[in-house]
């Protein structure tokens, strides 16, 4: 099968949040097909259940962890067989070069089919042996169910065409389970937020940390909190910590004077945060990429990460921030050493800005779409 004219058809197969589309995927679908649409003509299956169905595989899957309600429904096989069979029925109306599905929604049975993925069911399964635990949600998932839906997607990734991978860590995990390397590119994935222009910071700035992210103790906001306390009283007075996305506090003690808590916030005011900040500062304990890492990178922003997951790639220890050891035993005391010497060094904030515009170059969903539609014309 050839391309047209340099521009393919492109099927796009999406599971769609009705009530707010443009933050599906945490905004990775809308921001991905807009993208696609400049590089090619662009159809769409929407293969999202009825509300009804959501609700009966959200209860079906619900239990108590860590003392509240989770849902493990979109790892379900169950939940992912039904959402395939609602594509596969629609499937002999497609007319299209290749087809791009943002899960494992089933294969086409003429048409090459891609995936683009972030996570799976056997990178979360690995993931939790590697590092002993798992936050909220993925540590609700139980074991049993994990294992039926990597099955699933396994056999799904093999009669696919190809999966887009957002990082080399979940593409090494797939070669692993024994995916052919040829079939699998790492794409990575773009900012959402656009920096307003890009900043050179220095070591003579009050110290403003930030951290954007929506879930606090997965995000790792406890260990910055009890960090930057740490900094407060042994170093400067002054420094402040602003957290942004959570939409609750999730320490017994409420925010010290030097901690600003400001709950979600909208995309705009990410971006001004971003821009008063001088360390973004984000320990996650589980992260399939991160987008706020590259966000964060492409305004000038030193950025300190953990030495795990995908998270090395794109921080590099001691140029453009830091990356916190997984086995730290005075966690919070290591992060405090790491956000001073940060803080303290002129060669870090030169050096994250003169790359800043290269990190936006190459973290932008405009490549995400270029490498995509590259790699799909040379297979099709």
């Amino acid at each position: 099968m050839s391309f047209k004219e340099d521009r393919p058809n492109i099927h796009f197969v999406a599971y769609w949040d009705k009530q707010n589309p443009r933050g599906t995927w945490s905004g990775t679908s809308h921001q991905l097909r807009m993208a696609l649409k400049q590089l090619a003509y662009l159809t769409d299956t929407d293969v999202s259940l009825s509300l009804s169905l959501q609700r009966l595989y959200k209860l079906l899957n619900a239990r108590v962890f860590e003392g509240g309600l989770v849902s493990s429904h979109t790892y379900s096989p169950n939940f992912l067989k039904a959402v395939a069979n609602k594509f596969l029925t629609k499937q002999n109306s497609v007319k299209a070069d290749a087809i791009l599905a943002t899960d494992t929604y089933g294969v086409h049975n003429s048409i090459p089919t891609w995936f683009y993925r972030d996570m799976d069911a056997g990178a979360v399964l690995q993931a939790r042996r590697e590092l002993g635990f798992a936050p909220k949600p993925y540590g609700a998932f139980p074991t049993s169910m994990l294992e039926k839906t990597a099955d699933w997607q396994m056999k799904q990734y093999e009669s696919s065409q190809g999966i887009f991978c957002m990082s080399d860590w979940l593409r090494a995990i797939l070669i692993e389970r024994g995916i052919p390397p040829h079939k699998l590119v790492t794409v990575h994935a773009g900012a959402d937020v656009r920096p307003a222009a890009i900043r050179h910071r220095s070591v003579s700035e009050r110290p403003e940390i930030l951290l954007v992210g929506r879930e606090f103790y997965m995000k790792g906001a406890d260990s910055v909190v009890q960090a930057v306390d740490i900094l407060a009283r042994e170093w400067r007075k002054d420094i402040r910590l602003t957290i942004a996305g959570p939409r609750q506090w999730e320490m017994k003690e409420p925010p010290s004077d030097n901690v600003r808590f400001l709950g979600p916030v909208p995309q705009a005011q990410v971006a001004q945060l971003y821009n008063e900040a001088t360390v973004f500062c984000m320990p996650s304990r589980f992260d399939g990429f991160g987008k706020v890492f590259v966000e964060a990178l492409a305004t000038g922003l030193p950025t300190i990460g953990r030495s795990i997951l995908a998270m090395p790639e794109f921080i590099e220890d001691g140029k453009n921030g830091a990356l916190l050891p997984q086995e730290s035993e005075n966690e919070a005391l290591v992060l405090a050493e790491l956000l001073q010497k940060t803080l303290t060094s002129q060669d870090i904030f030169d050096y994250t800005f003169e790359s800043a515009h290269t990190v936006a170059q190459r973290f932008s969903w405009e490549q995400v779409a270029t490498s995509m539609v590259r790699s799909m014309t040379n297979t099709a």
